[in-house]
């Protein structure tokens, strides 16, 4: 297995590339994964920018699952709208969450849905 980091540049305000990200995916990608909001930084993706992605992904890696991490979703400053959740609007991005690097305080616990 060979995994491809593609980083997010401060020059590009820590947004997807579509270019670059076209050009890391192959024909045997099978998983995508990207964080949003990413952590530091706080900066969420799109949902254009996620439905651009799975255009991508559709000509460049037809077999390949999006899987959004969005640990942070709930993280929103002031009275800003939290962002829909992108599990489950495409076949191709599966449900579920990630287990945190710290316990969750709500539950106590850190855990994985499995659907």
């Amino acid at each position: 297995m060979t995994v491809n980091a593609l980083p997010l540049r401060f020059d590009d305000g820590y947004r997807v590339d579509l270019d670059r990200f076209k050009r890391s995916l192959t024909p045997k990608t099978k998983l995508v994964s990207l964080a949003t909001p990413q952590n530091p930084s706080g900066v969420a993706t799109s949902p254009d920018t996620i439905e651009a992605m799975l255009e991508v992904m559709t000509l460049r890696s037809p077999d390949a699952l999006l899987f959004v991490d969005e640990t942070y979703r709930n993280a929103t400053y002031g009275d800003a709208v939290q962002p829909r959740s992108e599990a489950g609007t495409d076949p191709r991005i599966p449900e579920g969450t990630t287990v945190p690097s710290v316990w969750s305080p709500e539950e106590g616990r850190a855990f994985i849905e499995r659907q």
